[in-house]
């Protein structure tokens, strides 16, 4: 949460700067990041904030030392300064420490990234997932998730995903 806090403050600069003060187009189509020893896929909900809207995707999953799922499970709540909890966030792929299918081996993961031409963007994530055991390394086939013109989504209220 103190990333995302941080980044929020970033956006919301970069937003007031550019004079994007409307919350329901995403400043920014989709934000990669990694070292946090998973894979995440989420994206936020209206946060009040330059963020809201957003494709996030923490690419780090590297096998040792993986992080496990927020106790809290795929939804990410932040709590307010009056004390009240906002549903910021929803995880629709997490892969690390006790991911089922790699069966209590850690799973190494990347992902590929496919952006088509035109407008409205695609954005293709392709998850490339491999676990090692004694037989050798074993992929696994992770279904894509594809971003498909998420700001004209937005201005429709559409949340398909």
């Amino acid at each position: 949460m103190a990333i995302r806090r941080r980044l929020r403050q970033v956006l919301d600069a970069v937003a007031a700067k550019l004079g994007r003060e409307d919350r329901v187009t995403a400043l920014v189509n989709l934000l990669v990041s990694g070292h946090a020893h998973c894979m995440d896929v989420l994206r936020t909900h209206d946060t009040g904030h330059a963020d809201s809207h957003t494709d996030w995707v923490i690419c780090g999953g590297s096998g040792y030392g993986l992080r496990r799922q927020r106790l809290e499970g795929s939804e990410l709540m932040e709590k307010a300064i009056d004390g009240t909890e906002n549903h910021v966030a929803t995880s629709n792929l997490f892969i690390g420490r006790e991911w089922d299918k790699a069966d209590g081996r850690d799973a190494y993961s990347g992902l590929r990234v496919d952006i088509d031409p035109g407008q409205p963007i695609t954005i293709r994530l392709t998850p490339l997932v491999s676990c090692h055991s004694k037989e050798g390394w074993n992929d696994y086939e992770i279904e894509p998730v594809t971003l498909i013109g998420r700001s004209e989504e937005r201005k429709r209220g559409a949340t398909t995903s």
